[in-house]
Formats: structure tokens, sequence, C-alpha cells
């Protein structure tokens, strides 16, 4: 789920989820700042690394170079053709065989939610301390970077991404709260829900899912 913030006049947020038979992938993407065309970067980041995942059988870190490669062409190529610059974040969880990689640039977070307790973040956040206005790197297809990346040997109960809409203004036990009470099918729609209610003036983005894909893949059906 993926709303426009209360003042902005555009949402420059993406996310894309693929599912390729043998590799899914999860991706949310948040276009950085006022630049004209972060919303396309967005966009092109998160549809290039979800293309990147659909022939995939499997997902090892040593792959994660290439995911880079893809995704920052294709942003490149994009911006290039529009003769604009933008920038964007990108945050992905590719997914096969009950194992996965997260991979992420920026400040939009993987979190981690079990049975009980607070949510907890999978990635590094490339910002500021203090300042997570202020990122210290992003996706605009000139600048070198490196994706942090980190493997999981099992899905946790829940995982959720984000953009930093999101975490401006709920917590980690608010968000864990929120998305356990709730189907993954629709846990998405309520983060971003509940985000609005609190107050969030940014877009706001989130993608859930559970450690039994089969049974998100029949509930999003019905919805």
């Amino acid at each position: 789920c993926s709303s426009r913030g209360a003042q902005r006049t555009r949402n420059s947020d993406a996310l894309a989820v693929v599912d390729s038979g043998t590799c899914m992938a999860f991706v949310v993407a948040d276009g950085v700042g006022a630049m004209g065309a972060s919303p396309l970067a967005s966009t092109v980041a998160a549809s290039a690394a979800a293309d990147w995942a659909r022939s995939r059988f499997a997902v090892a870190l040593d792959e994660v170079p290439s995911l880079l490669t893809s995704v920052n062409d294709a942003v490149a190529n994009a911006l290039r053709e529009r003769g604009e610059a933008g920038a964007t974040t990108l945050a992905c969880a590719i997914v096969a065989d009950s194992s996965a990689i997260v991979a992420t640039i920026g400040d939009s977070e993987v979190l981690a939610i079990g049975p009980a307790g607070a949510a907890r973040r999978l990635n590094e956040l490339d910002h500021v301390p203090g300042r997570p206005n202020v990122l210290l790197a992003w996706i605009d297809g000139e600048a070198e970077f490196e994706l942090h990346a980190v493997a999981l040997d099992a899905l946790p109960y829940r995982m959720c991404l984000v953009t930093d809409g999101i975490v401006k203004v709920l917590d980690y036990r608010r968000i864990a709260t929120i998305v356990r009470k709730t189907p993954p099918s629709i846990a998405a729609r309520a983060l971003v829900l509940a985000a609005q209610d609190f107050g969030a003036t940014d877009d706001v983005t989130a993608l859930v899912f559970s450690a039994d894909l089969a049974a998100d893949t029949r509930l999003n059906a019905a919805f």
C-alpha cells in the first residue's frame, strides 16, 4: 500500500512485487527530495529490482553486485532520457525456498516482526544520525555506492518493508502490533492508515508478507 503525503503534490514512493514461481521479490523505493525526476527514479528502481529476480532460482549474497548493476543502470538510462536529476532509496527482499537476501540503500527499512515484541530493523541506514532527512547514499545512476546486504536462513513470522514516512510517526513496537493483529494481505494498508492518523506528512509506503508465502498469495487473491 502506498499513499501520497498530506503536504506533497505527488507520491514519490514506489513498490513492486514479483513471483517467478521459484523466486519472489518485494521492493519499496522512496524518491529523494525535491529533484524533479525522483518519482521516476523510484519507479524504475523498484521495477528493475523486481525484474532482476524474475529469472532467479536461488538467492545468494554474491549475486547482490549484479542486482546493484541492474538497478543503477536502469535508473541512469531513465534519468538520461528525461534529462533531469533524480534519486531514490531502495529496500528489497529476494526470497527463494524460505530463505532471503535483504538488500538496501538509503533510509527505507526492512523490519522483522516476531510473534511478540517490537519490530527489529534488519538493514543499515544511510542517513546522518539525528537527521534522517539527510541521506549519505542513494541511487541516482551516477554516484558509486554499495548495497547493504544480509542473508536470512529463514523468514521471520512477518517481514515489513517501509519507506521512512512510516517510521517517522510509528515506532517499532506500534508497527509490530499493527502487523500482528491483521492478516498480511491487509497489514500494509493498516500501517499506511495508522501513519496518516498519527500525522504523517511524508509519502507513506508499506509492504508486508509472512513466512507462509503460500497463504499470503491465497489471501491476496481474495482481496
